[in-house]
């Protein structure tokens, strides 16, 4: 009989090696591509799956620079659909005015090149930013910014110039260790950007009314959520950054940063540089937003011209039955020969 020339374990090295695994950090949402790839081993499935992905993310991305023109400035290179040049340009010359704006408000050196890409549509932006929600007008990861076209400069809150402030606080915040919640971050960038609401909105009442505020702690999950869910999680960050800032001032806001990249844990980041803990914040913000009204009374409040619409529409209505009822009757009783009614 033949023997095997196969050695044992033992001869080859003892230990059986294990197939490497990956830290899955969230890239694309529903299965497929990670920061983070497991090493391919042989000829596995596994192996296979993640080279194909790798090649194909790979020749998008060579797909989109092929299609894009290139704008470079002292600040930042921007790619862009040849239709976007008008907007390429306004990026390159306000760039680094809205990078130097932003950082020293957070109480950083102004520093970095960004690679600004002026995208199409959603399908664009998820080549450069996977993973990137259906609802998103800007994303910025490490130096690169990503912008859609089909929804930048659509309605006054989208005005490139908005967005391009907004995105250059989560720019300056990329280049620290500071690691802030995602609602306080983009709380501090719609802040900084200053959208304008032409009305007051009242998003956070509404909720908070309806008793659908959650805790500043679970805020985040909002932004996992669908546009309506995020849409809430914009608008409670913008107002915990306001208050924090009418409170503590600007000066708070460096030494929160700086505390975070430290290493401190954003609970006690906040608490050294407001002096107060994050609990009373919380308990404050609520507390203000909380309107004194039951539900159904905020809402009617709230859409205070169209309740009285609805209603002049509900006594007009009342009053025209009222009048049929009474012309019927008095019709009756001229058939009858009776005296119509009063």
């Amino acid at each position: 009989m033949k023997k095997s020339r196969r050695r044992p374990e033992a001869e080859r090295g003892g230990v059986r090696r294990e197939r490497p695994t990956s830290r899955i950090r969230g890239a694309i949402r529903r299965g497929g591509l990670t920061k983070h790839h497991a090493a391919a081993t042989g000829r596995s499935q596994q192996g296979f799956r993640s080279q194909a992905l790798r090649i194909a993310l790979a020749s998008a991305l060579l797909l989109v620079a092929a299609r894009a023109e290139t704008l470079v400035g002292p600040e930042c290179a921007v790619f862009f659909a040849p239709d976007a040049k008008p907007k390429a340009e306004r990026v390159v010359a306000t760039f680094g005015t809205r990078r130097d704006h932003a950082a020293r408000w957070l109480g950083l050196a102004p520093s970095g090149r960004a690679e600004v890409h002026l995208v199409p549509d959603l399908a664009a932006m998820r080549v450069l930013a996977p993973g990137a929600p259906s609802w998103s007008v800007a994303v910025t990861s490490g130096d690169r910014m990503v912008f859609r076209l089909d929804l930048v400069d659509h309605g006054a809150a989208n005005s490139l110039d908005l967005v391009l402030k907004h995105e250059c606080v989560h720019f300056a915040l990329n280049r620290t260790r500071a690691r802030l919640p995602r609602w306080f971050e983009e709380g501090l960038a719609a802040h900084h950007a200053g959208l304008p609401y032409l009305e007051p909105d009242t998003t956070v009442e509404r909720a908070a009314s309806a008793g659908r505020l959650p805790r500043l702690a679970e805020a985040d999950r909002l932004f996992d959520g669908g546009e309506r869910d995020a849409a809430l999680g914009y608008k409670l960050g913008q107002r915990a950054a306001g208050v924090f800032v009418r409170r503590f001032g600007d000066a708070a806001i460096a030494r929160l940063v700086q505390a975070s990249a430290e290493g401190a844990a954003f609970p006690d980041a906040f608490a050294s540089a407001a002096g107060e803990s994050l609990d009373d914040f919380e308990r404050g913000l609520f507390e203000e937003v909380t309107p004194p009204l039951p539900f159904w009374l905020f809402v009617v409040v709230e859409n205070l011209e169209l309740s009285l619409l609805t209603l002049a529409a509900l006594l007009a209505a009342a009053g025209y039955l009222r009048w049929r009822l009474r012309r019927e009757r008095a019709m009756s009783a001229l058939g009858r020969g009776d005296e119509p009614p009063a």
